[in-house]
């Protein structure tokens, strides 16, 4: 049976060992150890859990493993790699990309540049049935279609940053600053909402910025000021179009969320909001703009591809290193929030720009 180390919270050892079967208690912490072998072509060793596994059976993973009593952590990952597939390396060979505090566990993320063919693996019986080497783009698919074990894909997903940098492939881009553009009535405050919830990024509104108590509109130097200063900061999502900011705003985010919406379909999402909350504020308004039927702001909507559309889409042409999302429909937003649920910031764009004649 084996036998672990127990630490406490600032990874400082306890003095005390407890076996695997015994529930770690609250404020008691043991060491996971994972060891994740890259080849010469930048592709990723993943190893298939027996499926008569409790946790997680017939799901893809690193190699990994508990720290046994006494072991260092870059002996348990030479240790747990050698026993799951048969790879021999040296503990110099490990390069530590990352240590994380999870709820029971510190896991030590190692990293192993190795050649192995695959018919030279061995696998261990009880433990793993299968190999394969797959890219970092193929891993990442594998965990959006739940092949990859869920506390190993969160984990990776994490390390994304590091794991693209340690290996010097194409950044697949972190989102830490979108815009989110699109006719009055396509959803763009609904969205920032549920995209600040799931990617922990504050949300501002243009809308809020710009209109004081009374639908009194602030004067123009004024929200420019107040705008430069959330855009300044480290990390946001901006739901507003503005044209006068807005190739600003295009310019510093990392990516640009257009929903574009019919527009018989925005003016009728407008009415049904308005019919709603007709005397009140939306949570993306002050609290002194409360909603009314406004005949003239139905008439932008109805312009607004004419005035808008083509200067967005225009604008997204000359962008180098953005990613570009566009959406078209209820149905689309619903699967973007999925995807972004699965994979968090790293959601690719899906906008192709047009080829140049």
């Amino acid at each position: 049976m084996e036998v672990w180390d127990l630490f406490d919270e600032n990874r400082i050892p306890l003095g005390r060992t407890e076996s695997r079967a015994a529930p770690v208690k609250k404020g008691e912490y043991h060491i996971v150890v994972v060891a994740c072998v890259v080849n010469s072509k930048n592709q990723i060793l993943l190893t298939l859990r027996d499926r008569n596994k409790v946790k997680y059976p017939g799901t893809w993973e690193n190699t990994g493993g508990a720290l046994q009593a006494g072991e260092s952590s870059r002996e348990a990952a030479v240790r747990e790699l050698f026993e799951e597939t048969g790879i021999k390396v040296a503990q110099d060979d490990l390069t530590m990309l990352d240590s994380q505090k999870e709820e029971y566990a510190f896991i030590d993320f190692y990293i192993v540049k190795k050649d192995v063919p695959l018919e030279e693996i061995v696998l261990q019986k009880g433990e793993t049935t299968d190999a394969r080497w797959v890219t970092f783009r193929e891993m990442l698919e594998m965990g959006r279609c739940g092949e990859i074990a869920p506390p190993i894909y969160r984990r990776m997903r994490t390390l994304a940053p590091k794991l693209i940098k340690f290996l010097g492939i194409r950044k697949v881009s972190e989102s830490r600053k979108i815009i989110i553009l699109g006719c009055s009535g396509s959803g763009k405050s609904t969205l920032a909402a549920k995209l600040g919830k799931q990617l922990s990024l504050p949300v501002v509104y243009l809308d809020a910025l710009s209109w004081d108590a009374g639908w009194k509109r602030k004067p123009f130097e004024e929200f420019d000021r107040l705008a430069e200063a959330e855009i300044r900061k480290e990390e946001w999502i901006i739901d507003g179009n503005f044209p006068r900011t807005v190739e600003h705003r295009m310019d510093e985010c990392d990516t640009v969320i257009y929903l574009d919406f019919k527009r018989w379909f925005c003016i009728l999402s407008v009415l049904k909001r308005v019919i709603k909350n007709y005397g009140k504020p939306r949570e993306s308004m002050n609290p002194g703009c409360p909603e009314k039927f406004d005949p003239s702001f139905l008439k932008r909507i109805w312009n607004f591809d004419r005035r808008s559309k083509a200067h967005y889409y225009g604008y997204m042409e000359t962008l180098s290193d953005t990613k570009l999302i566009v959406l078209k429909s209820r149905r689309e937003v619903g699967r973007f929030l999925e995807k972004v649920e699965k994979e968090g910031r790293f959601v690719e764009g899906n906008y192709k720009k047009q080829k140049k004649k």
